[in-house]
């Protein structure tokens, strides 16, 4: 008894929500009152009237489509729209029961009507906001992409300013750097007054110069600036001053601080046409591009400083081969000539001769010396030319140049990251300077093997080779910064060597 209470009460629910009957011919026989209220007909209006006076034509397809299937016994809910009477349509979910006479054909379609128009509503948000925040997150990753991408530092900021704007619709966006009195937009570059700079970026460390109606949790934004009020006039004059007019598609702002370490250093931008334009939540979207922004910012101010270091450290280095190698050759070339001309004034031939041929033999080594150092101060762009095509432009330029017979040899296709590629040149560059400098070699033989999963350079040479177990103890300075690089980054190296038989060096990397 109580559970046929129940399916009555359901039943008499669904008959209040919408019910409506309809023959084997399409056409309307029964229709609740409450259904024709939510199409803005009477009953009478819509009884005995054909379905088809109630639906688009593609709505009215998808009715014939439920309809057949129902015909075969079916009885599947679907979403339609109804053709109201004043025009407009109303959203809503058919729950249909079929009753079939004795040989099983159709004799009328029952179906239950509920208005879905809120609720369609709620899933077109839904859906609108979903796919707003993949292609929030879709323009943050790529932001991510730009930071490490090989752009300059303000080409960076311009495909960041070009992605903010395709992501909010603005109008266009920009970033003031604050130190540098830079201006940088999509599209232009404008050096900046220090005095306008600082007018600027002033509110952001004393936001209680303006009134709280223009911040939305650190963002300053102006709702519209033609409005009469002595904020919004000052706010225009800046604007002025800053780009000598105002331009037409400015009439919302809003500035986002651009911090580092608590520091600031700078303001990311964006402006727009349309009066009230920018939300809190833009201000919050425009956040963590101001975060990434900091990020570029630290990165190019830490990469300048590596590269003031590396410079200095490359003077201090190119110093001391210049004291300790070319500089005293030159001290022996002219005490050798001096006693070369001694010898000669005292008639002792055979002795300036020795002295001439050991002259010789030292300027050719700091020749040597010289030009390998002149190769250094201008080594190869490996981004132009890559490891093989660097490395076999210092084998023509150096050693050969030095009487050293070298040869390059490569079996497969290298597929190195920039990182290793870079310490693979110098980890050969040095090793060739080391045969250079001490092995006296005839000739020496340089060769590649890659591999999916590996990367193998051997380096070999004829000279006069030396004990591998006391290198520090013989100018192995060389070979013990070569030993400190491929530890650094994973890989493995032997030294075959002994005195009087040469030296091979070979190094393994496993990617």
């Amino acid at each position: 008894m109580v559970e046929n209470k129940i399916q009555f009460q359901k039943l008499i629910e669904k008959m209040n929500q919408g019910l409506g009957v309809v023959d084997k011919n399409s056409v309307l026989i029964y229709v609740n009152p409450r259904l024709a209220e939510m199409v803005g007909y009477t009953q009478g209006e819509m009884v005995g009237n054909h379905l088809h006076h109630f639906f688009s034509q593609n709505n009215y397809d998808i009715v014939v489509e439920q309809l057949a299937h129902q015909r075969m016994g079916h009885e599947k809910p679907y979403t339609i729209n109804w053709l109201c009477k004043d025009g407009s349509e109303l959203h809503t979910q058919i729950v249909p029961t079929v009753d079939l006479d004795e040989k099983g054909e159709l004799l009328h379609s029952i179906a239950v009507v509920s208005d879905i128009t809120e609720q369609d509503k709620v899933n077109r948000l839904f859906e609108k906001r979903l796919e707003e925040r993949i292609q929030e997150i879709s323009s943050l990753m790529e932001v991510s992409r730009i930071i490490i991408s090989p752009f300059e530092f303000k080409d960076q900021l311009k495909h960041i300013l070009e992605k903010l704007v395709s992501l909010i619709k603005c109008n266009g966006s920009s970033i003031l750097l604050r130190k540098e009195n830079l201006l940088i937009s999509e599209t232009f570059r404008l050096d900046i007054k220090d005095e306008i700079v600082e007018w600027m970026v002033r509110p952001f460390e004393q936001p209680d110069m303006l009134s709280s109606r223009f911040w939305y949790e650190g963002a300053l934004v102006f709702p519209n600036i033609n409005e009469q009020g002595q904020a919004e006039h000052n706010f225009k004059q800046l604007i002025k001053s800053m780009m000598g007019t105002i331009p037409p598609d400015l009439v919302s702002w809003i500035g986002i601080p651009i911090k580092s370490r608590k520091a600031l250093i700078g303001v990311l931008t964006a402006h727009a046409a349309q009066s009230d334009f920018f939300t809190p939540e833009m201000a919050e979207l425009m956040q963590p591009f101001a975060n990434q922004l900091a990020i570029i910012f630290e990165n190019n101010r830490l990469y300048s400083q590596a590269r003031l270091a590396a410079a200095a450290s490359e003077r201090d280095r190119l110093a001391r081969e210049l004291h300790d190698s070319v500089t005293q050759s030159l001290y022996s070339i002219r005490l050798y000539a001096d006693a070369s001309r001694y010898a000669l004034k005292a008639g002792k031939l055979p002795a300036a001769e020795k002295n001439l041929e050991q002259l010789s033999s030292i300027a050719r080594d700091g020749m040597s010396e010289l030009r390998l150092l002149i190769f250094e101060l201008r080594p190869p762009a490996l981004e132009k030319l890559g490891l093989l095509g660097a490395l076999q432009e210092r084998l023509n330029m150096v050693e050969s140049r030095s009487g050293i017979h070298a040869d390059l040899n490569v079996e497969g296709e290298p597929d190195l990251s920039q990182d290793l590629e870079t310490q693979l040149y110098w980890i050969v560059y040095e090793a060739l300077s080391n045969v250079l400098k001490h092995a006296k070699a005839k000739h020496v033989s340089l060769k590649f093997h890659f591999t999916r999963r590996s990367a193998v350079v051997t380096l070999k040479d004829d000279g006069v080779g030396f004990d591998p177990t006391t290198f520090e103890d013989s100018h192995g300075g060389g070979l013990k910064n070569i030993v400190e690089r491929v530890n650094g980054f994973g890989g493995k190296i032997s030294v075959q060597s002994e005195p009087g038989e040469g030296t091979k060096l070979r190094v393994e990397y496993k990617h």
